[in-house]
Order: C-alpha cells, then sequence, then structure tokens
C-alpha cells in the first residue's frame, strides 16, 4: 500500500459494460467513500454511443403501474424513471452549474415489447417483467441488457443511421433495463422490504450509458443496492459525473489530465519487483476524505486517475480475492476491457491477491 500527497488540475473517468445490480445487507461500513475506475491512460471503455453527443431514446414496456411497484406520494413510475434519466443528463461539474456531459434523453412510447435477449431491435425498453422466464440469478435486483455492433451500425428499420462513426470498436446499438418481477420497488419513502426505484433505475442508466460498476460506496455505479436508506443513492457522485462527462464530454467535464503512475509489487526478502495488475487506485481529496475516484492498474501496472482541480492523496489496495472476503472482486469490473468479457464467462483470478485476505 502506498499513500502519497499530489496537487493536481483536473481530470476525468471511464467505465463500460454491462452488469448487475445486486442485494448486498446493510452494513455501515460499506457507506465509506470508495469510487470509480478506469483501465489506464488514456482508455476508453468498452462501448458507448456513437457520437460525442448523443440523443437516446428510451421506452416503457407498461402503460399501467406494474404490479411490483408501490406508488409513494402519488408519484408514478414513469415520472421516476423520467428523473432518472434526466439524473444523468444534467450533470455538472462539482460545485458548478456547468454541464459535465452533453449526452440527451427522449421519451418515446409506453406499452413497447420487451424483447428476449439477444433479440435486436435498436428500442431501448425499460421494463418490470422477465422475458427470459427466471434469467434473474439470486439476489439480483434488475439488469441492463447491452448489444454493440463494430461501428455503431446495424441494419433494421428501427436503427438509427449514425452521422458520427463509432470511435471505438464497438459502440452501443441496443439497451434493455430489466427490474426483477419478484422484487418490490417503491417510487418514494421506500418501506421496510422496499428498493428506491429511482436508485435502482440511474444505476441501471449508467450501464446503458457505457459506464461498468465504481468501487465506491456513496457512487450511484456501486454494484450493490439495499432495501435500506444506506442503498439510496439517486445523486451522481463525483466518479459517476467524471465517467459520464469522459464518454460525452459538455462545457464542465474534466479534462485528459491527471495523476498517473505506476504500483510494483517487491517481494519480501528478495530484489524481485513486479508491477501490479488491478490492483485499486484511489484519490482522496484532502480536504473533505472522500474518494472522489478510482481506477484499477493495467498489466503493466500503469494507472491514470482523471480528477477535477484539487489535491488529493493516491492510495494502493487490492481487491477482494472472492465474494466471501470483501464487497468488491475482479467480477465486479468484468465489462471493462482486460479484466474479463461481458458475458463473465472469462475472468482471471484476481492478480493482486497474494495473502489470500482482503484488507
Amino acid at each position: 500500500m502506498r499513500l502519497g500527497r499530489i496537487e493536481i488540475n483536473r481530470q476525468r473517468t471511464v467505465l463500460a459494460g454491462i452488469a448487475f445490480l445486486g442485494i448486498f445487507s446493510a452494513v455501515a461500513a460499506l457507506a465509506t467513500n470508495f469510487q470509480i475506475y478506469e483501465i489506464s491512460a488514456g482508455n476508453y471503455a468498452d462501448s458507448m454511443w456513437p457520437g460525442t453527443g448523443p440523443t437516446i431514446t428510451w421506452d416503457e414496456n407498461f402503460t399501467s403501474t406494474p404490479t411490483n411497484v408501490v406508488v409513494k406520494n402519488s408519484v408514478t413510475p414513469s415520472t421516476v424513471l423520467s428523473d432518472a434519466f434526466n439524473t444523468w443528463s444534467s450533470a455538472t461539474a462539482p460545485g458548478t452549474s456547468t454541464l459535465a456531459t452533453n449526452v440527451q434523453f427522449s421519451f418515446g412510447s409506453a406499452n413497447a415489447s420487451l424483447p428476449k435477449s439477444p433479440t435486436l431491435d435498436c428500442k431501448n425498453v425499460v421494463g418490470f417483467s422477465d422475458p427470459n422466464s427466471g434469467d434473474f440469478p439470486t439476489g439480483v435486483v434488475a439488469f441492463a441488457v447491452i448489444t454493440t455492433s463494430p461501428g455503431g451500425f446495424v441494419p433494421g428499420s428501427n436503427c438509427p443511421t449514425y452521422t458520427t462513426p463509432c470511435p471505438i470498436a464497438n459502440c452501443i446499438v441496443d439497451v434493455d433495463i430489466m427490474f426483477n418481477p419478484s422484487q418490490t420497488f417503491a417510487t418514494a419513502a421506500a418501506g421496510s422490504n422496499q428498493f428506491d426505484l429511482q436508485s435502482v433505475a440511474t444505476h441501471e442508466i449508467g450501464h446503458l450509458l457505457g459506464l461498468d460498476h465504481s468501487n465506491i460506496g456513496h457512487a450511484v455505479m456501486y454494484p450493490y443496492g439495499d432495501t435500506s436508506q444506506i442503498g439510496v443513492h439517486q445523486t451522481l457522485w463525483t466518479d459517476d459525473i467524471v465517467g459520464v462527462g469522459h464518454l460525452y464530454p459538455g462545457p464542465g467535464s474534466a479534462d485528459s489530465n491527471g495523476i498517473e503512475g505506476t504500483v510494483t509489487l517487491t517481494q519480501a526478502g528478495t530484489a524481485n519487483v513486479a508491477p501490479l495488475y488491478a490492483a485499486d487506485v484511489e484519490a482522496i481529496d484532502t480536504t473533505t476524505g472522500d474518494v472522489v475516484t478510482e481506477t484499477l492498474t493495467d498489466p503493466s501496472g500503469n494507472y491514470h486517475l482523471r480528477v477535477y482541480d484539487g489535491t488529493y492523496y493516491v492510495y494502493v489496495q487490492s481487491l477482494a480475492p472472492n465474494v466471501n472476503s470483501g464487497p468488491t472482486t475482479i467480477l465486479n469490473f468484468s465489462g471493462q476491457a482486460g479484466y474479463g468479457d461481458n458475458n463473465v464467462a472469462n475472468i482471471p483470478a484476481n492478480p493482486t491477491n497474494y495473502t489470500g485476505k482482503f484488507y
């Protein structure tokens, strides 16, 4: 572990992929300030929408309140979903009113069909049913099914013609968000055994945009939710803002400057020095003590933390070796290039697990 003080002017961050929002028991210690990651200096996420300022249309697959949604304070589920989308498009640079992103959303229609994956219809449908008959793994509250295409161009009457080429190998062309019909969601003031709908929706919309999970408990993209207030995250954390601003930069997005370095391990009793792959590197604001952003080191041990103006400590730690040892493992970042694939089929063993213990 290393802790160093660095003063820097600016940064931003990236995430990407398809992932699940799972259940994790409320523990006060999980309310600590941990945050986002990015693969390595200058790398894009695995997937994003074509264009630097896209307008993404979304549809609902219901016309009346779904049976597993409890309406509170006369707030409809449609209103909650709209607010969740707006949370991302209205993201501003911390402490300012300047938009960090120029991504926009447009509502399409209600009662749209929620297709069985991997059906591609270029319609981004949000729904509360399970068209695949029980494919929700145990503990999963919701998930986003993301379809990408080389260059971002696909055939079909519902598929848009992009005027801006895809800037990476694969661009997003279709995302469907599904809420577990076996779980109960509340539109406001969630009670016992009820998930806050806006929190879960905001998390899944982050995946729709191309963001992967964050290791910071305060971040919307933290991979676990809860039915208590500790699991309510309706407001974007700095890490979330840096991520969406990097993919779809607005006038208030952090620029590419930041903190760079290399993490190595010296084996005890020897002179052998080896780079650490997938070490978790965090930027801690020296004024507030908050972890504002994070990244994982690449195979050469290199990292790039993009931050807004400020003074930061840099802290390095390993991920948990398995799900029984800590809240986040390499599995949570499987959507990111180099750390696994979107089907969660090729997850490498935790490269920084040298002791078998989580510190």
